[in-house]
């Protein structure tokens, strides 16, 4: 399936779209290859995000279900090198057709209800834009590392202490009790 926009009543500026006219009751595969920037997330994601999968149709209705792959990018939180790590992720949609009458088919009052989205009759395209664009901001994680195991920055000098060590000795003392430091002897205890 070749999916390309003919005269469906869809947002003009989308990029995902699958033309639904004429699909007998069969499995369909799709897939898309978009810019970030087209979709608005060159935030969080660079190059290309690829968007593949199936659907099909039994009746007035639509199975859809998608794989969406890109590459995530980043700064990491401990170190503030820049990452670089594959991102994978699906999804599923379900449609039903229904008639004209408004008491049938109002996308602000049922669209999405129950996992079921609703398309008029006289709709020829499903847009998937909006999907796989919340598909990769719930995919940016909350803490972003380079690797587990990464050593961070000294929080003395600044040293990224997974390329080399630091010369600082490790004790740290706020500057406010600085000056009780020389009050008790080393090896002191206060118990």
């Amino acid at each position: 399936m070749n999916p390309q926009p003919g005269k469906e009543r869809h947002n003009s500026s989308a990029l995902l779209v699958i033309p639904i006219v004429g699909l007998e009751e069969k499995e369909y595969q799709f897939a898309f290859n978009s810019d970030v920037k087209g979709l608005g997330v060159e935030d969080a994601y660079s190059g290309t995000v690829r968007v593949s999968g199936t659907i099909s149709r039994v009746g007035g209705q639509y199975h859809v279900h998608s794989d969406v792959s890109a590459t995530q990018t980043g700064e990491c939180d401990r170190c503030l090198c820049k990452t670089e790590q594959d991102f994978e992720a699906e999804f599923s949609l379900y449609y039903r057709v229904v008639g004209e009458s408004p008491e049938e088919y109002n996308h602000d009052k049922d669209d999405g209800v129950g996992g079921i989205y609703t398309l008029k009759a006289d709709e020829h395209a499903i847009t998937l834009d909006k999907e796989v664009v919340e598909t990769l901001q719930l995919g940016i994680p909350m803490k972003n590392l380079c690797g587990e195991d990464c050593k961070g920055l000294c929080s003395m000098c600044g040293t990224n202490l997974n390329q080399e060590a630091c010369e600082c000795d490790g004790e740290t003392i706020d500057p406010r009790w600085a000056n009780l430091k020389g009050l008790f002897p080393d090896g002191t205890s206060l118990n």
